[in-house]
């Protein structure tokens, strides 16, 4: 059940019950709320919120209806919500999934018998559990961040460690949020252009690391340093704890202010000189291993990965490409790279144009591989797939999902977004990127 609040006559929500208090106005044995979200393949989203008390709460006492949470948010941002409408707000019931005794602020799948913190897990397929939401398309397109505010309450007594009854008090909203992986990266801005770094914790200045580059889809462009990350995997998965611990690497994203930095008719702007600039200054700044230097990027990312490579052919190691196209006569450039190509036949002009450029490789000679895949057939056939082709050897190797197929296996998204939201959960294709390595 949501929390309590009065309606009007409309059914609107015009004033709570209870009043609203934050961690510098403590409410009985509360401390504070913390929100936590998590990165999913099609963006980060809030699934849990921590409730920190100063005496530790028997998990026993923690039912699945001794809490509400209501994620608080603007109708422009989602209005389809089936929530409460007041003045432009939404007020939209969170699905909890999980109540437990924590003794530590965070998830875990074997709760403590008690504990400072009640950890509420919640469905990470709300409508309103994105942190961020899109808006147009190709040049006006935007990643916009969500202020997050969810608020809880308490809807029947906890018992203390101590036999004490803790009886609900005032909504509580969060006053703090701990980003998984997201707040790994550092912020940096260079030649105006900001940017996220992830360094990873074996980095003791001595020892070095590959470098991955990525370069976001337009809509991860706008003034939020991180919606380059936030936006899905293509810039997070790298850094994720159990990836770092197979293929240790420096991550780096670029945050461009927008608009796209490049365009359909294969002009670039200024900002992909500088892309590599940034690049040049991370190596030189952290004494990366220059011979394992790889970049990433979809639409946007996969456009100018394409005019990065054909400019300066001994920069990238390897390059995983995701929905794109490129000038099918300057491509020929490629034909040498360890490059992988994948798209969607539903992907519009881009599969047409990657045809093209295709066969002009072919025709100068490149070793290319080509393959048609159906993503319905899920991640792990697709991984299976991937590493068949891996076996083949082509230095070049084109993927064709079946039109549909990828937009299926990730509803509710087209075939160009929905292409790297697939990719990129292709672990396979991540252990290919790392297998490349220049020559001395």
């Amino acid at each position: 059940m949501p929390f309590n609040h009065d309606k009007n006559e409309h059914g609107d929500t015009v004033n709570r019950k209870r009043p609203f208090f934050t961690a510098k106005e403590r409410d009985g044995h509360i401390i504070r709320s913390i929100a936590l979200t998590q990165m999913f393949c099609d963006c980060q989203k809030a699934t849990a919120v921590i409730i920190e008390y100063d005496v530790d709460i028997k998990g026993s006492s923690l039912g699945a209806d001794v809490f509400a949470v209501t994620d608080t948010f603007e109708t422009a941002l989602y209005p389809k919500a089936a929530a409460a409408v007041n003045g432009g707000v939404v007020n939209s019931e969170r699905n909890i999934t999980a109540i437990y005794a924590n003794t530590a602020p965070e998830k875990t799948s074997t709760p403590a018998e008690r504990g400072r913190f009640v950890v509420i897990e919640l469905s990470p397929d709300d409508e309103a559990a994105p942190t961020i939401y899109l808006t147009g398309y190709h040049r006006n397109c935007r990643a916009h961040a969500k202020t997050l505010k969810l608020i809880t309450e308490q809807l029947s007594p906890l018992i203390s460690s101590s036999g004490e009854s803790i009886e609900p008090g005032a909504l509580i909203y969060n006053t703090k949020t701990i980003n998984l992986v997201v707040d790994d990266f550092i912020e940096g801005e260079f030649e105006g252009i900001k940017y996220n770094l992830y360094i990873p914790k074996g980095y003791d200045g001595k020892k070095k690391f590959p470098l991955l580059n990525f370069i976001s889809d337009g809509w991860g462009i706008g003034p939020d340093c991180k919606t380059a990350l936030t936006q899905g995997y293509g810039g997070t998965i790298w850094a994720f704890p159990n990836e770092q611990a197979k293929r240790e690497c420096f991550v780096l994203s670029p945050q461009f202010p927008g608009p796209t930095i490049v365009e359909d008719d294969f002009t670039a702007t200024d900002e992909v000189e500088i892309a590599k600039r940034l690049i040049d200054f991370i190596v030189e700044k952290y004494g990366i291993d220059k011979n394992r230097i790889y970049h990433t990027g979809q639409s946007m990312g996969y456009l100018s990965g394409c005019e990065l490579n054909i400019r300066y052919p001994d920069l990238f190691a390897g390059s995983l490409l995701v929905a794109g196209f490129w000038n099918p006569k300057t491509m020929t450039a490629l034909k040498d790279k360890n490059i992988w190509f994948l798209i969607c036949q539903g992907d519009g002009h881009a599969f047409s144009a990657m045809d093209e450029a295709i066969n002009n490789l072919e025709e100068v000679g490149a070793d290319v591989g080509r393959y048609s895949w159906d993503a319905k057939e899920g991640v792990d056939a697709i991984d299976k797939n991937v590493r068949e082709a891996i076996s083949e050897g082509h230095k070049i190797k084109y993927s064709v999902f079946k039109a549909g197929s990828v937009q299926e296996a990730t509803q509710p998204f087209g075939d160009h977004r929905a292409t790297w939201l697939f990719c990129y959960q292709l672990e396979s294709l991540r252990e290919w990127l790392f297998s490349n390595k220049k020559d001395d």
